[in-house]
């Protein structure tokens, strides 16, 4: 007796972080195959080799999981498998040895007080710094970058830097003008508070001149137009809660 037609539609995929790359997933059988009888013969077939090149830069710096997957759609007889061979991850860097992203911005956020009856101005806000106490760190550390090739097409190589760091902290002082309600009195009130930085701000050749150099954050500022003074609440004793946040520009090589 020969039984009904089967359709196949059993699939290989590759994901990389829970998303199907390019080209799959992977048909293994889109035609419709007549069983074997009897039952207890194997049905064989292989497809042609499926091969794929996926570009991971968007990945740099990053865990990443890669997986396979290997379904059986359609039947309950013939199950189906996959021969992974040639997994290759190329231009490797080891993440301890990858150069970080360039951020020259410090934010920084500090409350103040204000008794009743004043009104704030939101548009006064104010702030100095002190960069005393930020030290300048240089740490060697790889690119791949594509080098320019004279005799030909041009390749990549894993290139060693350096990155220069700033490390420390920048103690900051706000302050706000507000006028009394009842009496037309000015008064400016003030706050401080201390922001911490870890920031790689530029990148520099090993036979570069080294930058980190005495008054080399003499140069840092608060962004101008970057202060918020903002109204948060009022206390069990009528006291106004405002936040005043703003940003700080570190100098770069």
């Amino acid at each position: 007796m020969t039984e009904p037609p089967i359709t196949f539609d059993d699939f290989f995929n590759v994901l990389i972080n829970g998303v199907p790359i390019s080209g799959f997933p992977a048909t293994v059988f889109t035609s419709t195959f007549v069983p074997p009888s009897p039952d207890d013969v194997c049905f064989g077939s292989v497809t042609p080799t499926q091969t794929a090149t996926v570009d991971l830069t968007p990945f740099a710096g990053q865990f990443i999981t890669i997986t396979f997957q290997v379904a059986d759609v359609g039947d309950c007889n013939f199950d189906s498998a996959a021969f992974i061979d040639n997994l290759v991850v190329e231009g490797c860097i080891p993440a301890e040895l990858l150069c970080g992203t360039c951020n020259n911005t410090v934010d920084f956020c500090q409350s103040i007080i204000v008794p009743p009856n004043f009104s704030v101005n939101t548009a006064s806000g104010t702030a100095g710094i002190d960069t005393d106490c930020l030290q300048c760190t240089l740490e060697p550390c790889l690119v791949n970058v594509e080098i320019p090739n004279p005799c030909g097409d041009n390749f990549r190589c894993n290139v060693e830097v350096n990155a220069v760091r700033a490390i420390g902290c920048i103690p900051f002082y706000i302050s706000v003008t507000a006028t009394h309600s009842t009496n037309g009195s000015f008064a400016t009130f003030c706050g401080k508070g201390v922001t911490c930085v870890d920031n790689i701000i530029c990148f520099t050749c090993l036979d570069a001149d080294n930058p980190c150099v005495d008054g080399f954050f003499d140069d840092a500022f608060v962004v101008p137009g970057s202060i918020i003074v903002t109204p948060e609440c009022v206390d069990s004793c009528g006291n106004q809660i405002f936040t005043v946040t703003g940003s700080i520009q570190l100098p770069s090589c």
